[in-house]
């Protein structure tokens, strides 16, 4: 069965961030698998995208950025530039271990710069605190870290992998993070929102 919608998504690629209108084109297989279509136009300035199979849900967004693959994957290595980067607009990052190698392990938290947010933390109401291992290094291409919040949630439990890629592009590298077995307690919008504040941060802080 083939079916059409329409909504308003926020599109981080620009100055300020502006409200588009996609058409969607669902074709839909089984009560499990959803695949649609998105306008080529809006991929190619910045792109995310959901799909779900047997509750295991994955969500990638990517970004050109204008610096070279080696300065990104740099910026990805460092803790002092993880710490500034990474949090999401609205949130400061605590780093309390970071061991950059393959097998290495890290622990961090974001949190919450205002007491009045609409979200609430993961593993406290103002926090989330995570900890995640090194799966793969590939100089200057590749990042596939595992990672898991602490909480006593149960819908925050799964462990994601995010692999993150570098794609060399003319004047830059097209950036795209893809996050799998996300937990069913992080709502797509809010993932949304919170990887695209992450790529604009990657961006302003190695342009």
């Amino acid at each position: 069965m083939t079916s059409k919608l329409e909504f308003t998504v926020i599109s981080s690629i620009f100055d300020q961030p502006r409200q588009l209108i996609l058409s969607l084109e669902f074709l839909e297989f089984d009560d499990n698998v959803q695949i649609f279509s998105i306008p080529i136009e809006f991929l190619k300035m910045n792109k995310v995208m959901t799909n779900t199979f047997n509750n295991k849900r994955t969500v990638s967004a990517s970004r050109v950025i204008l610096a070279s693959p080696e300065t990104i994957y740099g910026a990805f290595l460092d803790q002092e530039a993880v710490a500034t980067w990474r949090p999401p607009e609205g949130m400061k990052c605590q780093i309390y271990k970071f061991d950059p190698r393959k097998g290495g392990t890290f622990r961090m938290s974001f949190e919450f710069t205002c007491v009045n947010h609409e979200v609430r933390g993961k593993t406290s109401e103002h926090a989330d605190v995570f900890k995640g291992r090194f799966l793969e290094l590939v100089p200057n291409k590749r990042i596939v870290e595992l990672v898991e919040f602490e909480s006593d949630d149960p819908t925050f439990a799964d462990a994601i992998t995010i692999t993150t890629t570098l794609a060399p592009v003319p004047g830059g590298t097209e950036v795209t993070i893809l996050c799998e077995n996300v937990p069913i307690g992080i709502q797509p919008g809010d993932h949304y929102e919170g990887m695209t504040s992450t790529l604009m941060n990657l961006a302003a802080f190695t342009e």
